[in-house]
């Protein structure tokens, strides 16, 4: 999937496959740039910097998240 990092940081994620020595396969993308990842929709770190605006995907994606985070977000206390 493209992704642009919008963020001053480079910005390290979680990608699909099997992981070797108990850790899974990472990828990185550059502050500002735009990469092709295989990163997992699901990953929570990944829904939270869609939802944050540090990274940008393409807009089905972004919906998709969006509509998955608001779904499963906390109730506020009582």
């Amino acid at each position: 999937m493209r992704i642009q990092n919008n963020t001053r940081e480079t910005l390290s994620f979680n990608l699909k496959g099997k992981a070797k020595d108990g850790h899974p396969p990472t990828g990185s993308i550059a502050p500002g740039e735009v990469e092709d990842l295989d990163v997992d929709p699901e990953d929570a770190q990944f829904k939270g910097r869609v939802v944050a605006g540090a990274i940008s995907v393409p807009a089905k994606v972004a919906e998709k998240v969006e509509a998955t985070v608001a779904v499963e977000a906390p109730a506020k206390g009582k």
